[in-house]
């Protein structure tokens, strides 16, 4: 029973997301969150942790959201002194092994929101696998859990200026 009412309460605030699409698949969703911008912007990024618990790889073939036009996976790196962003048409999480989606490296774009997003709001991000399993994401908007910074802009891609798309 107490574990029960712990889960619930780490689930209410979105520390852990646990997502089972497939009894086959065994993809567990932590710490999914979307950068807070200003209302002005119609493009943001959503982080979190992909963890393949199966013996078996996982390939992420497509993100969604009802909240956006289009979803697309990406990953930012460097090249020659200047940050590059790419889409990726997939995405590996290993057997027994994780991916972590962060500022700086893989993330997720969220292009032309259908509305201005706030700091609390639920963002649901459908991650589509290539073993046609989908997961639900419950992403929270707000700052990166893992930093105690308040900064709510995007400071892991402070570096677009000079970046190649």
């Amino acid at each position: 029973m107490r574990r029960q009412i712990l889960v619930g309460i780490l689930m209410a605030f979105n520390l852990i997301t646990p997502a089972f699409a497939h009894e086959d698949m065994d993809i567990v969703v932590t710490k999914a969150w979307v950068a807070v911008l200003p209302p002005v912007q119609s493009t943001t990024a959503a982080y979190m942790t992909i963890e393949n618990k199966g013996k078996d790889k996982e390939v992420l073939i497509s993100v969604s959201s009802p909240t956006a036009a289009a979803a697309e996976i990406h990953q930012m790196s460097m090249d020659g002194g200047m940050m590059k962003m790419a889409m990726l048409k997939s995405l590996t999480i290993p057997a027994k092994g994780k991916v972590v989606l962060a500022q700086g490296g893989y993330h997720i774009m969220l292009i032309n929101l259908v509305k201005p997003l706030k700091k609390g709001d639920i963002v649901p991000i459908y991650l589509k696998f290539d073993c046609g399993c989908t997961v639900e994401v419950k992403a929270t908007v707000g700052n990166d859990p893992d930093q105690s910074s308040s900064d709510s802009s995007m400071s892991g891609m402070s570096g677009m200026s000079g970046m190649k798309m």
